[in-house]
């Protein structure tokens, strides 16, 4: 950069140049970063070539391949007309399952309430015959007995 500006490498005085080594200069540098720009140039089309990666490892490529494929058509899947179908029909289906099963959660609570009122009442029931044939027993006896 020194050399540029027209300074001795040591920032000594400034050394007059003339204007053609100036242009020269200029073409000299213009020629480097052309060549520069074609190198980079050359360097990205080499690693954007595809088919160079497909050569070096096609397996990889193929599934890399099956996996794009793979994730595309899970995305931009469409619903057949059986599976619409099925799937309007579970509707109801699920619908009545929930009713059913909360039917019978309700039918059994009440079951199980039934059958404790029954058996208290038979209990119930049995005690107070139990109590009334206990007392006629006792009245069917003779006298001297009792």
């Amino acid at each position: 950069m020194a050399e540029r500006e027209g300074l001795t490498p040591h920032g000594a005085l400034p050394v007059r140049r003339s204007s053609d080594e100036i242009r020269l200069d200029i073409v000299t540098e213009r020629q480097m970063l052309a060549e520069t720009v074609d190198q980079l140039g050359t360097r990205l089309q080499e690693k954007l070539e595809w088919r160079s990666y497909i050569r070096r490892s096609p397996y990889m490529a193929l599934g890399a391949a099956a996996g794009i494929g793979l994730l595309a058509s899970a995305l931009f899947r469409k619903s057949t007309p059986v599976e619409r179908l099925v799937k309007s029909a579970r509707k109801p289906l699920r619908k009545a399952q929930e009713q059913s099963l909360i039917k019978t959660i309700l039918f059994g609570a009440t079951a199980r309430v039934a059958t404790a009122w029954l058996e208290n009442a038979v209990s119930e029931a049995v005690a107070t015959r139990g109590q009334a044939a206990g007392s006629r027993a006792h009245s069917d006896l003779p006298e001297d007995a009792a």
